[in-house]
């Protein structure tokens, strides 16, 4: 009777409830990010520009804004031209693989140089394009780990990725759907600048469009990559200890 009983009452007892066992996370495009990323990790020639469009969201259109020319050399060589035509002004950063020239191009300013980038983006921390061109270390610092890296629509003739970065929020990637290697050819940002806030970090349509294009997959002149400030203009050379 008393084996009866205790039975019974370990029925009666409060069974633990099954955790909530969570959704997984749609990763299904990272191989092929991931291989968008080492192909463009891969160049070492070649020019590229970037053209980038604001969403003016009172007039809703897309207004351009500024651009960027890129130079590719073997060994950490790069050259990069950004102008804004909204604001004015633009940037020059070159690197020759030893040292690293920043002209703001401002004509009281100095000349920047110091030692060498560990990686490509440390010219632009805000330009999703560099994180793809320093391969695998690109991605693993832009794309977050535990964020969805999913298909999305886009328009005919091109495929989209949509991924989540803690720097630059979410991002869609667009590429060609024709040929083996993919390469971007759009990146739409949604997140607003940090001087607007993050109110549109969610929105329906992107805040920027950057649109690339090669212009030219040959070896440049030497000379683009050339680490030598202009006679006559101030430098400040952080490569030397104080």
């Amino acid at each position: 009777m008393l084996l009866t009983f205790a039975a019974c009452a370990l029925v009666l007892l409060p069974q633990d409830k099954p955790a909530d066992i969570p959704a997984p996370v749609d990763r299904s495009a990272e191989p092929v990010l991931r291989q968008m990323f080492q192909t463009a990790g891969a160049l070492r020639t070649g020019h590229l520009v970037v053209t980038y469009y604001n969403r003016e969201t009172n007039a809703n259109r897309y207004d351009e804004d500024s651009s960027m020319h890129l130079w590719l050399g073997e060994n950490g060589r790069f050259r990069l031209e950004s102008s804004s035509d909204y604001w004015g002004g633009g940037k020059i950063v070159v690197s020759d693989g030893l040292a690293v020239l920043t002209d703001e191009m401002s004509d009281d300013g100095s000349i920047k140089l110091t030692k060498p980038y560990k990686a490509v983006y440390e010219a632009s921390e805000e330009e999703p394009l560099l994180y793809f061109l320093a391969g695998d270390k690109g991605f693993e610092t832009l794309v977050e780990k535990d964020k969805p890296v999913k298909f999305t629509p886009s328009e005919v003739g091109r495929k989209a990725i949509e991924f989540t970065s803690k720097k630059l929020g979410r991002i869609v990637v667009h590429y060609s759907d024709k040929g083996d290697t993919a390469f971007p050819l759009r990146i739409a940002q949604f997140r607003a600048p940090w001087w607007m806030g993050d109110a549109s970090a969610d929105a329906v349509e992107p805040y920027m469009l950057q649109e690339i294009r090669m212009l030219s997959n040959s070896p440049n002149e030497k000379s683009l990559f050339s680490v030598a400030a202009p006679k006559g203009r101030k430098v400040l050379d952080e490569r030397v200890k104080k």
